[in-house]
């Protein structure tokens, strides 16, 4: 009896050893997967913080890439202006700006209505920005009002007109110098070009005192500067400083033909059998102008041949019947009547109003140039004289 208590109390202490040993283990693997779950969090919680400071540095960055840019804006144009320089006035500071380019590919600015143009700034780091502006293409009515009100508008014939004064506080693309770390009011003496550089350093002319701007600056046209060159077609060209267009070779889209004189345009035509018309005021001569200072010259070229008309005498015989005959090649004007005498009686008219002939000396008129136009062409008019 007392080994069954023995044995019953070896049992119940076994039991109780191996319960405590279970709620061990049971311990050990709710802490390792309490720990499993709070590196999880702690991971999730460290990548998600990370992609926090990564969004903001990416922000930090292109809001420092704008703001180190100036004169990004929208745009009015009139319809039908050939080209936009759409940085014209956009300069940045080139310790943090790379380059400044614009896409223009939604723009037509053949018909009015309102465009997306994209302005893409790349950082120095290889970082790009996209800005989004519109551009408004107008009526030229609706663009002479808003001239007239002071609004700046990009026209057909003058390019821009009311410029915006543009922030000196970015310097532009190629100046390297400490112009661009200046006073915005010191740098506001310094003329700016579009894709130039601020010159001056915010440093007043000798001739001042105190610091002060000088108030005899030279407009914006006397500057030096590079010319940005805006072309315009003869089809929107007032320069008709010409005497004689061909109207074939301006039709079509055609490459218009213009000639210093009339004699000039006709031996052309003589030159080339070209049996078109001529007039003024069909179209321009093509010609280019700087956007920014408004200077003017002329592309289109006009042919100049120094061409005389001159008379050369010709003999005429004269039927009966009114009618008149000249040489040709092959054959003299006598020859030309008689084969006229020959069908015209053959054929049923009266004999005695073909039978006799008056002889008259006349004149024609032929072209001949004096000189080789300046492109190289000198026409001859090949027309012989029989």
């Amino acid at each position: 009896m007392v080994d069954g208590q023995k044995r019953e109390s070896r049992i119940k202490k076994e039991t109780l050893q191996e319960l405590f040993s279970n709620k061990r283990r049971l311990a050990v693997v709710f802490v390792l997967i309490c720990c499993v779950i709070v590196a999880v969090i702690g991971g999730i919680f460290l990548l998600a913080l990370q992609e926090q400071n990564r969004k903001s540095a990416s922000i930090q960055e292109k809001e420092q890439l704008r703001s180190s840019v100036s004169g990004m804006r929208d745009w009015t144009v009139e319809e039908g202006t050939r080209q936009v320089d759409y940085l014209d006035g956009v300069t940045w500071d080139d310790s943090v700006v790379e380059q400044v380019t614009f896409d223009d590919g939604e723009v037509d600015l053949s018909q009015t209505g309102t465009y997306e143009l994209i302005d893409l700034i790349t950082g120095v780091d290889g970082t790009e920005e996209s800005c989004s502006y519109h551009v408004s293409v107008i009526s030229r009515e609706e663009a002479k009002e808003k001239v007239e009100e002071g609004s700046e508008v990009v026209t057909k014939d003058k390019g821009i007109v009311n410029r915006k004064e543009v922030p000196s506080s970015a310097t532009s693309g190629n100046d390297t110098s400490d112009a661009s770390r200046q006073d915005p009011q010191e740098s506001s003496d310094a003329p700016q070009t579009s894709g130039g550089s601020s010159s001056g350093g915010g440093s007043s002319d000798s001739g001042s005192s105190g610091g002060s701007s000088d108030t005899n600056q030279p407009d914006e046209e006397d500057r030096p500067h590079v010319h940005t060159w805006v072309n315009v077609s003869p089809a929107d060209s007032g320069f008709m400083d010409y005497a004689a267009e061909c109207r074939k070779h301006g039709q079509n889209g055609g490459e218009p033909m213009f000639f210093r004189s009339i004699n000039d345009f006709h031996l052309h035509q003589a030159a080339d059998d070209c049996q078109s018309s001529w007039g003024t005021g069909f179209n321009g001569l093509a010609y280019k102008y700087c956007s920014t200072c408004g200077e003017q010259v002329i592309t289109g070229h006009v042919h100049d041949f120094g061409t005389v008309a001159k008379q050369v005498p010709v003999e005429t015989v004269v039927c009966e019947c009114g009618m008149s005959f000249t040489g040709e090649q092959g054959y003299t004007a006598l020859e030309s009547w008689q084969t006229h005498v020959y069908y015209y009686t053959g054929n049923g008219y009266p004999k005695e109003e073909h039978d006799t002939y008056q002889v008259k000396q006349n004149s024609v008129t032929r072209y001949e140039a004096t000189k080789t136009c300046s492109c190289g062409w000198r026409p001859v008019d090949p027309r012989p004289v029989h």
